[in-house]
């Protein structure tokens, strides 16, 4: 190949004409630009590698964060002694660190909920109510292969001094929904473990504390949990929620070292429930009771938390988008408040209705529950609401008055009052 030799003519200036470019410029120029055909460059074209579990937490947060009020926080991948001992609690076997930054930090977390609690009495003063959730590793010690054991987990806890039980477990309970689905997780419930003494993951409970009564039920509404309300006590103004662990000694209430518990004591009988995707558990969502509440924060109040097992959250990224055909003929809707006795529970309520049939029937929905002035102690008033309609034509006034009448006989059969 042979060799061009170019110099700068003296009418243009050496800075216009400097690097190599510039003189292929200066060519095109001379050429023509218009005589050159435009080609596009040929370049490797590959699709773009999405990262689901990636995708999947920043979908999550963006749930807790924005529809629900949760704030993330990041905390050590250790426990601290001093906060077990005040919780009362013995992770049991774990994986210790050979050089640790203090004797009390040399053990790797198995569950991210002690030290989510931790964050309880930090943030108390300066919140009446507050809601942090934390994406992290856990570890566990595999004997069999002598190697560690990595899982993505999902903690949360909410807390507020005082109100509604029922209300304040059913907002955390739907944050804990809206996750799921945004991942595309169908099929979500939520059930009482069959043996209290052994929740998911087959860790025991140490019964401790009073029993606040069930904790949840597969759908949409639980057993209404009691009015808790917390101190009187006023809360002084302050700024921000942090993340640091509490330094030292924790609570008053340690145990001595061997009257501590060794199961997962935020797992009381009665007050958690294990969140399942079909016959797949994912995690527990429950309450701390009254006892446990005080060890966290002497102040007392309300606490909810939740912790799910995100390996096991096989949702899709983009869910199929699934479209339901508009009735051709208009609906209708009747609402029902009924009276149902606490004790029974929401399930069996539920239960009952799904045995009523009628040909119009097309859905029933939860409305609302509601315990106060005008309900007897110990009941509830659950509405529903009733949609009603035919595919062949719009129903008519004796229709609809015709289903009113036989749903009302049906229930007066069951011994379900209707709240008028």
């Amino acid at each position: 190949m042979g060799t061009l030799r170019v110099g700068v003519p003296p009418f243009r200036s050496n800075r216009d004409i400097s690097i190599p470019e510039d003189i292929l410029e200066e060519v095109l120029r001379v050429h023509g630009f218009d005589n050159i055909p435009p080609v596009m460059p040929t370049v490797p074209v590959t699709p773009l590698i999405v990262e689901k579990p990636l995708k999947m937490k920043h979908k999550m947060r963006r749930v807790l964060a924005t529809a629900h009020r949760f704030l993330e926080t990041h905390n050590y991948i250790w426990f601290n002694d001093n906060w077990l001992k005040a919780l009362n609690y013995e992770p049991g076997e774990t994986l210790v660190l050979k050089n640790p930054t203090s004797p009390e930090t040399s053990r790797l977390r198995t569950t991210l909920i002690p030290n989510l609690l931790a964050l309880v009495p930090k943030n108390r003063p300066f919140r009446e109510s507050f809601r942090l959730f934390e994406m992290g590793r856990t570890f566990f010690s595999v004997q069999k292969d002598k190697e560690c054991l990595e899982k993505e987990t999902l903690g949360g806890v909410a807390y507020q001094r005082t109100g509604s039980w029922e209300d304040f477990y059913l907002s955390v309970k739907s944050a804990v929904e809206d996750v799921l689905a945004a991942c595309g997780v169908r099929d979500i419930s939520f059930k009482e473990p069959p043996n209290p003494l052994s929740p998911l993951g087959g860790a025991g409970v140490r019964g401790e504390g009073e029993n606040n009564g069930t904790a949840g039920s597969p759908r949409p509404h639980p057993n209404p949990l009691p009015e808790g309300e917390g101190t009187s006590s006023a809360l002084p103004e302050g700024e921000g929620i942090g993340s640091a662990l509490p330094e030292g000694e924790g609570t008053d209430s340690v145990l001595p070292e061997g009257e501590r518990g060794t199961f997962n004591v935020w797992q009381s009988p009665g007050n958690f429930v294990t969140i399942y995707s079909g016959n797949k558990p994912l995690g527990t969502l429950g309450i701390l009771d009254t006892a446990l509440t005080a060890k966290v924060c002497r102040e007392g109040g309300q606490i909810v938390w939740f912790e799910m097992d995100l390996d096991e959250v096989a949702g899709t990224l983009y869910p199929e988008v699934q479209f339901e055909e508009p009735p051709r003929y208009p609906l209708s809707w009747q609402d029902f408040s009924l009276l149902w006795s606490v004790e029974n529970g929401f399930d069996t309520l539920e239960s009952l209705l799904d045995r009523f049939t009628n040909p119009l029937v097309i859905r029933r929905e939860f409305l609302v529950s509601y315990r106060g002035k005008g309900v007897d102690k110990g009941m509830a008033c659950y509405s529903f609401r009733f949609w009603i309609g035919s595919p062949d034509h719009t129903l008519s006034g004796e229709e609809i008055e015709s289903f009113h009448q036989q749903f009302l006989a049906y229930i007066r059969e069951n011994n379900v009052s209707l709240r008028t």
